[in-house]
């Protein structure tokens, strides 16, 4: 998301789906870095995860995230809560524009609206989750 080394060209996503229990860093790690860089502060982070504690809710909503969602266990469950978010944030939101212009260069394309970050994935509207959870596009 900072646009550093390899990743200098990648798309910036319009909306993070942030899961809190993740591998290597966890999901407030992530915010907290996020929240501390301007370029970043203002992304919307939808908090995608198992925890329902209440203490995990209040802390992430002072961190700044737009969305706190408990992740269903049933998979088709999951696949219409994602699909909600996706409606949602892209059909009714009007979301803001992370790069200013002034970071902006010459050679960059304009970016297309409508992308989902999934952790450290990147969905378009193009890719479509089947009932059966296969990706179609």
């Amino acid at each position: 998301m900072r646009k550093q080394g390899e990743y200098e060209n990648v798309p910036t996503p319009d909306l993070i789906l942030l899961d809190l229990n993740m591998p290597k860093v966890s999901g407030w790690e992530v915010l907290a870095e996020m929240i501390k860089d301007e370029r970043l502060r203002g992304m919307p982070v939808v908090i995608l995860t198992t925890s329902e504690q209440e203490e995990e809710v209040l802390k992430m909503y002072k961190m700044r995230c737009s969305s706190f969602i408990v992740k269903p266990v049933d998979f088709d469950k999951f696949l219409k809560v994602v699909r909600t978010i996706a409606e949602y944030w892209f059909t009714v939101v009007v979301l803001p524009k992370v790069a200013s212009t002034e970071e902006a260069t010459a050679h960059e394309e304009p970016e297309k609206p409508g992308k989902l970050g999934v952790g450290s994935t990147i969905l378009s509207p193009k890719l479509r989750l089947s009932a059966k959870g296969t990706h179609e596009r």
